[in-house]
């Protein structure tokens, strides 16, 4: 969704929830007693502060300042949508967003609270936006074109110099964003043991980073394939101005589409099985499967739910699917195993988890994105947009600094016979 288009429908729904909002707002703040970890203040124009939790020596302590009423009711009724979108227009700030999202993150009580109170009246219909978002193959076309369709140079503004929009992985803390992403893919190198002449497909392109690493210091002969029009020219671009153009190939199909039997030496997707959806998890991988020579190797790096409550997420939506991903899925380690032991002959080899590493990688993003919020390309600079932006990477990094979500690289490797 637009930001203009978001903030024509928030002003709508504003004026309708407005009347009720003291209501909401004290059913809220009784929540907020509730909090057992980190201090949270709340300011508001012509009330006094109120503070909330506790201050231990290594816990956050937040501002939270309201600066529309509207506020209580958009969270109250939306939950992190409603959060978030509220982030957006300016009806409330903070003085430090990832440490908020921290602290009703690590006070489950709170959090489950406030989702299974009168955010039960408006969920029916985000999830009824979320299941006409299936990622068929038409409704994978529109749903990556949504996000990754955005501009190059809008990525360009907070990605590392390759356009690398996935976990990194630092083996050090101070270990740059550039250095973490080239860590990142020569593990997964390492990891299926490349070697030259061998020919690898990798489901998800990206912006051409992965394809180019493999391909120039590997010498593998690389398919790479996307559904977005930018990414794609993008990449075919960079493969040509590398003089890698007989070892890379570039296409802009489904992987539904791919025909052939026993093709790939290995097969690498990267932070792609997202964009599958949980219909479509098997025929994901048995794909895969098809495609495999026996013997193969499999790469898959992708973000997960805990298995505990998968069931729950899976039936409702949230601020990422409803504004950022249309159509994407985060996936749980058992729905990967379960689908890969129905539907193929792979078995599980290898099984890293690099949360913490998302965290970091997200945390180097904001900064990024921050320091450069005022020289975005025109198209950009609404702030509505900035603010959506802003509130979708530091939530996200709170989420992984709290192991609500992680990010794991599975290896497969497909049984001979």
């Amino acid at each position: 969704m637009s930001a203009d288009a978001m903030v024509t429908t928030s002003a709508s729904y504003g004026l309708s929830v407005r009347w009720f909002s003291g209501r909401l707002r004290s059913a809220l703040l009784r929540r907020f007693e509730d909090l057992q970890w980190g201090s949270l203040e709340v300011r508001e124009t012509g009330r006094s502060p109120r503070r909330f939790g506790t201050q231990g020596a290594s816990e956050p302590s937040v501002v939270l300042t309201v600066n529309d009423p509207a506020t209580w009711a958009y969270v109250a009724l939306g939950a992190d949508i409603g959060a978030g979108q509220s982030y957006a227009l300016g009806m409330w700030d903070t003085s430090d967003l990832r440490d908020t999202m921290r602290i009703f993150l690590r006070n489950e009580s709170v959090l489950s609270g406030i989702e299974s109170g009168w955010s039960r009246l408006s969920m029916p219909l985000y999830r009824w936006v979320h299941r006409n978002r299936d990622n068929s193959q038409a409704g994978s076309r529109r749903n990556i074109a949504a996000h990754y369709d955005l501009g190059n140079d809008f990525f360009g503004t907070f990605l590392d110099e390759q356009l690398l929009y996935s976990a990194a992985v630092f083996p050090t803390p101070e270990t740059s964003l550039e250095d973490a992403q080239v860590e990142k893919m020569d593990r997964i190198c390492r990891n299926l043991d490349l070697q030259a002449g061998q020919r690898v497909l990798e489901i998800g392109s990206g912006w051409g980073g992965f394809a180019l690493h493999a391909a120039s210091r590997y010498g593998v002969h690389v398919r790479t394939i996307t559904l977005s029009q930018e990414q794609f020219a993008h990449t075919r671009q960079l493969v040509a101005q590398h003089g890698l153009s007989d070892r890379v190939e570039v296409q802009l199909v489904d992987y539904r589409d791919l025909e052939g039997q026993g093709v790939y030496d290995h097969v690498v997707s990267i932070e792609m099985i997202e964009a599958v959806g949980h219909r479509h998890m098997a025929t994901y991988l048995s794909t895969i499967d098809r495609l495999l020579r026996p013997g193969g190797g499999v790469m898959i790096q992708g973000i997960t739910f805990p298995d505990r409550g998968f069931e729950r997420y899976l039936k409702m939506s949230d601020f990422i699917r409803h504004f950022i991903f249309p159509g994407g899925s985060l996936v749980s380690l058992r729905q990967v195993l379960d689908a890969a032991a129905v539907a193929t002959r792979l078995e599980m080899q290898h099984l890293e988890d690099i949360g913490q590493d998302y965290a970091l990688t997200l945390r180097e993003w904001a900064a990024r994105f921050q320091a450069t919020r005022g020289t975005l390309p025109e198209p950009y600079q609404d702030a509505a947009f900035q603010r959506l932006w802003l509130f979708y990477l530091q939530s996200c990094e709170a989420c992984f600094l709290e192991r609500r979500t992680s990010a794991v690289q599975i290896g497969f490797r497909k049984a001979m016979q």
